[in-house]
């Protein structure tokens, strides 16, 4: 059935008086800018933090969170948390201080609560951190050290001031174990809305050549004229690959994405990370270049690579928002010329490019001195942004008001605020619907008796705005449910 063009019933006597206005008859959907933000694992190991950062990101019209939840070969979640077939024997994390406190679950709650996607962010081949009492204490380190890759000359990795151990990616049962983790994870938290890769590459050029990989090599490339490099390449690409056939299985909706080398022949050649090739056969859903340089010069070039590669909608930029030091962004506090100002006209800069959005490393450098309230006021001004036709857009909407007290809908610039007033506590799930009556957008909420307060910003589960159009769009708890009529529109911003 097709929705009403004057007035939707209510049911259980709970009538809403609309006001309609003109909509724009555009027939696609637009791709909506992602805002999101790296949060490392020390801002996640209490609810108290998690309640900060997700209050912050909010505010500061952020869509999607990035948080650690696999630092080194641990967990920062809870392992085997459902009956499934993907042991994980990874030990819970020392940065939980002994706590069973789960980050993950939390955060996951809080973060759907606001709106915001939430990714298990998972270093991959990293295996250990750099300190070396805590090598010696890591899982990896001590039940599997064979695992460790080697370097040309046959010696085992050591661990550098930046870098821990790595495990190798061209030994089987390494990426046997790697994929049970990641199935352990989205098997035991469904409601993720993505899988975020890092450290998903070789740690330098002269490393990978473990003997089980140098054996493989050596067989695989007995009838070709494979380089070393290449193979290595392959190892990776195969266990991104492998990645998202498990994802398939388990979870198609979820986003798979990956923290990558900005330069990408820098990816290729030192660190065998070839994520162009991920993105053209569709192995993952966006590319994060960590375009962390400072020199505007590198950065520029970087950017023009980023576009020659003609696959701007799935790449999200990361940009550097810390300093050394834990020193503050903010001007004028150190002789730096990188601070707010300069990150802001980074985020102008990369959306003039056209995109698919900006990814902030990190919550952490963000955090002194409230830098990210003072960088939301200039750069995240308006809630959801899309780009079509090389037009930048903003959803808008007109107040929507009703007869009685039971529902209010607002319309503001940054989407759609419902105001339910419910008569018992309990799971409401919010519907959107389109001129045909299909669902196009779905989610649960908990609401407590009496006014409720819920904000929907026009995305839709796939990751794009809804079009412009009429929906109807429903709250609905067992027998109780409030239906509306929603018309959307977008106005056109200054580029």
């Amino acid at each position: 059935m097709s929705i009403p063009v004057v007035l939707l019933m209510m049911r259980n006597s709970i009538r809403i008086l609309l006001l309609m206005v003109a909509c724009l008859g555009l027939a696609c959907l637009l791709q909506a800018e992602i805002r999101a933000i790296w949060v490392l694992p020390w801002s996640t190991n209490t609810p108290q933090k998690i309640d900060k950062f997700i209050a912050d990101a909010a505010c500061a019209r952020q869509t999607d969170i990035m948080i650690e939840v696999r630092y080194r070969s641990d967990a920062l979640y809870q392992t085997n948390r459902t009956p499934d077939p993907y042991p994980n024997p990874e030990p819970p994390s020392y940065i939980l201080n002994g706590s069973d406190f789960d980050p993950l679950a939390y955060a996951l709650e809080e973060a759907h609560k606001n709106n915001l996607r939430l990714h298990a962010w998972i270093v991959v081949f990293n295996a250990t951190p750099t300190d070396s009492l805590r090598i010696r204490q890591n899982y990896i380190y001590t039940q599997h050290p064979d695992w460790i890759t080697y370097n040309s000359k046959n010696k085992r990795q050591r661990s550098t001031s930046q870098f821990g151990l790595f495990v190798d990616p061209g030994i089987p049962q390494v990426q046997d174990h790697l994929l049970n983790v990641i199935g352990d994870i989205v098997c035991g938290y469904p409601e993720l809305d993505g899988i975020h890769l890092d450290y998903i590459r070789y740690p330098e050029a002269d490393l990978g050549y473990h003997p089980i990989s140098v054996q493989r090599y050596r067989e695989e490339s007995a009838n070709t004229s494979i380089s070393f490099n290449q193979w290595r390449q392959l190892q990776v690409t195969s266990f991104v690959q492998r990645t998202r056939d498990l994802l398939d299985t388990l979870a198609p909706n979820i986003i798979l994405s990956a923290a990558v080398m900005a330069n990408y022949t820098n990816a290729i050649n030192l660190y065998a990370q070839d994520w162009l090739d991920w993105l053209r056969q569709g192995y993952i859903d966006y590319a994060f270049p960590m375009a962390y340089s400072l020199d505007r010069g590198e950065f520029d070039r970087q950017l023009r690579q980023m576009e020659a590669m003609q696959m701007n909608d799935r790449i999200v930029v990361g940009l550097r928002a810390w300093k050394n030091g834990n020193k503050s962004l903010l001007p004028g506090k150190d002789n730096s010329s990188y601070n707010i100002n300069e990150l802001a006209a980074r985020i102008e800069k990369v959306r003039s490019k056209g995109f698919g959005g900006i990814s902030l490393f990190s919550y952490d450098g963000l955090s002194i001195d409230r830098a990210l309230d003072v960088l939301a006021d200039m750069s995240y001004t308006d809630q959801t942004v899309a780009r079509l036709d090389n037009k930048l857009l903003r959803l808008t909407a007109s107040e929507l008001y009703s007869a009685g007290e039971d529902i209010r809908v607002v319309g503001v610039n940054h989407g759609y605020l419902f105001y339910p007033k419910v008569r018992e506590s309990g799971a409401w799930t919010l519907e959107i619907r389109d001129a045909s009556d299909n669902v196009i957008y779905t989610r649960d909420s908990f609401y407590q008796q009496g006014v409720n307060s819920d904000r929907w910003n026009g995305v839709l589960s796939d990751g794009k705005l809804i079009a412009p159009g009429l929906y109807a769009a429903s709250l609905h708890c067992g027998q109780d449910r409030f239906e509306i009529l929603m018309p959307v529109t977008f106005e056109e911003l200054s580029n």
